[in-house]
């Protein structure tokens, strides 16, 4: 089969996809952001020089055009607003378009120009592959057709996001190995609501000193935050660490005793699904903390909850998790048993492989 990828091929997300399936299949990769990938065809897409209008009309053109020569049996665009919309401006068909998120949660909800361009590519799109339930519901409140609708989880591979990928010398390195370690992976910035954690740290460590905080040096708010935590007394207890490479990223999580997880979408709207890391925690066994989001009450979901914009409550869970390993323990091991039943790679890829052959023998 013949696939053709269109998205940030800088995307751990979108390297998944397109490294699953080039083992079996030709694949091709469309982006703005050229990479080589060994035994995969990637080809650049409009002008290096970014030029607002004329640069997006460029990339539109080169998906036309490849679409047309490639012949592909399938074509995959990973974002349904910019990405998706290219494939469907183009004509790229058979059209599986995934939606990440905020391109179909709160993003249409901002703008008119987005809101429009979402329902004008969900109403071209031949599959469009969500995240759950919710995401489900979105999308045909937004003009796409329930039957066009299939979930695919967000995923990862649960042989290699493992709880044996501990590492105890990371934890010598980063002065964890002789305390509880909290992981913070989001971007440090206003929109993954990022300064919950910041306020809650001081209240977590005069309640439990026995901590620290793993935090990733990213995001426009981590420069100012840095510099004033590192005056405060709790200071000490927070280590910066420069942007985890995912594939380094299973010995972070399995090294760790909670995850951290911030974001809840402003307007507070269902579609956002949950996050690759999010998944890659519960695959690693590492106990979750996340906002009382909607999503985040499905079955599938064994983390505990703090009131959205609540950093006391948000303390309050982290320090209650903190000082009781068998609850830790208990919600990492049915999160890894989720994982691995739900979110499994191979089960994710290979319900959307079905996908793909159909809609290559429709094709035809």
């Amino acid at each position: 089969m013949k696939i053709c990828y269109l998205g940030d091929i800088e995307s751990p997300i979108v390297r998944s996809w397109v490294d699953h399936f080039s083992r079996d299949h030709e694949v091709h990769v469309l982006t703005d952001r050229y990479q080589p990938i060994d035994d995969v065809r990637v080809h650049q897409i409009g002008w290096t020089k970014r030029i607002a209008g004329i640069s997006y009309v460029t990339r539109v053109l080169d998906v036309r055009r490849y679409a047309k020569e490639l012949k592909l049996d399938v074509f995959h665009a990973h974002y349904v607003f910019g990405y998706g919309t290219m494939a469907a401006l183009a004509g790229a068909k058979p059209l599986v378009i995934t939606a990440m998120g905020s391109d179909i949660g709160s993003e249409p909800e901002r703008s008119f120009m987005v809101r429009h361009g979402v329902r004008y590519t969900l109403k071209r799109t031949d599959v469009l592959a969500v995240k759950d339930v919710l995401a489900r519901q979105r999308a045909i409140q937004l003009g796409c057709d329930p039957e066009r609708i299939v979930i695919a989880h967000s995923c990862c591979d649960t042989d290699f996001f493992h709880p044996d990928a501990t590492d105890f010398a990371l934890r010598w390195k980063l002065g964890t190995a002789m305390c509880r370690t909290v992981l913070y992976t989001r971007p440090f910035n206003g929109y993954y609501n990022a300064m919950d954690l910041a306020y809650a740290i001081p209240f977590v460590v005069r309640e439990y000193p026995e901590v620290k905080f793993v935090i990733v040096e990213h995001g426009d708010l981590i420069a100012s935050w840095k510099e004033k935590a590192q005056r405060q007394a709790w200071g000490d207890h927070v280590v910066f660490v420069p942007k985890i490479a995912h594939d380094d990223m299973p010995r972070f999580l399995a090294s760790s005793d909670i995850y951290v997880d911030t974001f809840y979408p402003k307007p507070n709207v269902a579609g956002h699904g949950h996050g690759t890391n999010l998944v890659e925690a519960m695959s690693c066994g590492c106990a979750q903390v996340l906002p009382d989001r909607l999503e985040y009450y499905d079955s599938w979901c064994k983390a505990v909850h703090y009131k959205q914009g609540d950093y006391i409550d948000l303390a309050r869970v982290i320090v209650d998790l903190l000082q009781s390993a068998p609850k830790r323990k208990l919600l990492g091991r049915l999160s890894r048993m989720t994982a691995v039943a739900e979110f499994d790679q191979k089960k994710v890829m290979g319900d959307m492989l079905k996908v793909y052959e159909r809609l290559a023998g429709r094709s035809t």
